[in-house]
C-alpha cells in the first residue's frame, strides 16, 4: 500500500488506510495534512493537524505486512 502524499487533496477525502469503515478522513493542511473523523464531520468538527512525517508513520503503522 503506497503511503498518500502529505500535500494531500485540497477537500476532505475519506482515507482507504483506515479500515475502520471509512471513518478517518483527510485533506491538505496548512503545514501538513488535516485529520478528522468522518461520524462527527462538519464546520465544528475537531481538526488533527499532523506534519508530513506523522501523517506517513501514520499510515505506516496502519499497513498490513506480510
Amino acid at each position: 500500500m503506497a503511503t498518500p502524499p502529505a500535500s494531500g487533496p485540497e477537500r476532505w477525502t475519506t482515507s482507504t488506510h483506515s479500515n475502520q469503515q471509512d471513518c478517518v478522513q483527510w485533506r491538505r493542511g496548512a503545514r501538513g495534512v488535516d485529520v478528522r473523523d468522518s461520524k462527527v464531520a462538519g464546520p465544528h468538527a475537531p481538526v488533527l493537524a499532523v506534519g508530513d512525517d506523522g501523517w506517513r508513520a501514520f499510515v505506516a503503522g496502519l499497513t498490513p505486512r506480510a
